[in-house]
């Protein structure tokens, strides 16, 4: 809108900012350097713009230096293919190598718009891979940490020549870093390398790093592996993963830290899917069982949930001759918190399970617990028994169902009476009104 003159009159102003004695202006300049090249001509942006963009990565304050970094992604897309190369590489280059860790750590945080940046020419996109490389053996663990956070989405963007040639040796030597947040970083992001490269080399290179991992002295990056599982499925077979994976998958079960031994238990249905019912039973069927004991309930509840998850992938057949055993066993235990895992457990498998095996086993457990001395699992079991009724033939919530409901509103217990009468008044008017059982997903919620 404003005349050359007055352009190039603001345009001068501007770059005196950027090269202003006080840090606070270099840096407010540094900030809106990006959107000021983007309002200026292209020979100002080459002529201007960019030599005052070099000389803030120079700069004595690394704060100022930082904010260069979002503004190299910024010019670097105004400019030509040939002027990135010339103009946007060498700046990279400088951030890369900078004295202040903060800065690096900026670089390979943002290393993929930083790429993209660059352009797809060939001559931009392996430069960007040696500086990246830089990155990956920096002296600084949080600068390695946030390059190693980046390795797959680098990899899918100089493609699979460059990905082979130029990031597996620094992988592995990553995979041996002192820092364990650096470990954990490369675990959650190494086998997304498998799409990235050829097979032959994911097999020789990738999968030591990956069995290496898995037998990491930190739970978390332990963990952090297991948590890719259905990247590893591409490249492990059954055999290889039973061998190297459940015995990490064991002891993370066994964590001392609550939180790791409940993230690991919703990995269990992945885990189940792969190695296929008759390993499963062998390897981690009685860990599943196990976990309802646990002395946190968050597990308890979550591993009871997790049979319903198990009985849905297994169906009804194995769920009865593998699963509802354990449950009957829990059921008589001494110590009411495991008896109420058996209670939920009840819950979850009568969601999924056939009405016949409900009916033969799921019910007369439901009743024997009805009569449990801890009015917590008395209440319980009964708002279990209103949405089993929804699973099975209405005649059979008229005998068995309603016939143990009725018992418990003559509970000692008011809390049991209230719940039990509740429950009994819904499935009178379930069964009268609705002929054809539909189970609930918030049957399950609203017990918890």
């Amino acid at each position: 809108r404003m005349g050359p003159n007055i352009q190039t009159e603001l345009r001068s102003l501007f770059v005196k900012l950027c090269d202003d004695d006080t840090p606070m202006v270099r840096r407010a300049a540094c900030q809106q350097l990006g959107q000021f090249a983007s309002v200026v001509d292209y020979k100002s942006v080459i002529s201007e713009v960019v030599p005052s963009m070099a000389k803030l990565t120079k700069d004595g304050q690394d704060s100022v230096r930082l904010r260069t970094v979002e503004n190299c992604i910024t010019v670097a897309n105004l400019l030509q293919p040939e002027d990135r190369q010339t103009k946007i590489l060498p700046i990279i280059y400088s951030l890369c190598k900078d004295k202040s860790w903060r800065v690096r750590y900026m670089v390979a945080d943002k290393f993929c718009p930083l790429t993209e940046a660059a352009g797809n020419e060939e001559k931009n996109r392996v430069e960007m891979i040696n500086i990246f490389v830089q990155l990956l053996q920096d002296g600084e663990p949080e600068v390695r940490t946030a390059a190693a956070q980046k390795v797959t989405e680098v990899a899918k963007l100089v493609g699979e020549k460059l990905t082979t040639d130029k990031l597996m040796k620094p992988i592995e030597a990553l995979a041996k870093d002192e820092c364990q947040y650096t470990r954990a970083a490369l675990a959650s992001n190494i086998m997304g390398l498998a799409s990235c490269a050829p097979k032959e080399v994911v097999l020789e290179y990738l999968l030591p790093q990956f069995l290496q991992l898995l037998k990491d002295g930190d739970p978390e990056v332990r963990l952090n592996v297991i948590s890719k599982l259905e990247s590893v499925n591409t490249v492990i077979g059954v055999e290889l993963l039973s061998q190297s994976l459940l015995p990490a998958v064991d002891e993370l079960a066994k964590d001392k830290k609550w939180r790791i031994r409940l993230a690991i238990l919703k990995y269990i249905p992945l885990l189940a899917r792969k190695l296929g019912p008759e390993l499963f039973q062998k390897q981690l069927c009685e860990q599943c069982i196990h976990w309802l004991r646990d002395s946190v309930w968050s597990i308890r509840t979550a591993a009871a949930e997790n049979l319903k998850q198990l009985a849905e992938i297994f169906e009804s057949k194995w769920t009865s001759s593998h699963l509802v055993p354990e449950v009957k066993t829990l059921s008589e235990s001494k110590k009411p918190g495991h008896r109420l895992s058996a209670v939920y457990a009840i819950l979850h498998l009568s969601q999924v399970m056939e009405a016949q095996y409900i009916v033969q086993e799921l019910i007369p457990l439901s009743t024997k617990l009805s009569k449990d001395k801890v009015p917590n699992v008395r209440f319980t079991i009964a708002k279990a028994l209103e949405s089993i009724a929804k699973k099975v033939d209405p005649k059979v919530a008229m005998s068995s169902i309603i016939s143990c409901l009725s018992d418990l509103c003559n509970d000692e217990d008011q809390d049991v009476k209230y719940f039990a009468g509740e429950a009994l008044d819904n499935v009178n008017t379930f069964s009268a009104g609705k002929p054809t059982p539909a189970a609930t997903a918030a049957d399950s919620k609203e017990i918890a």
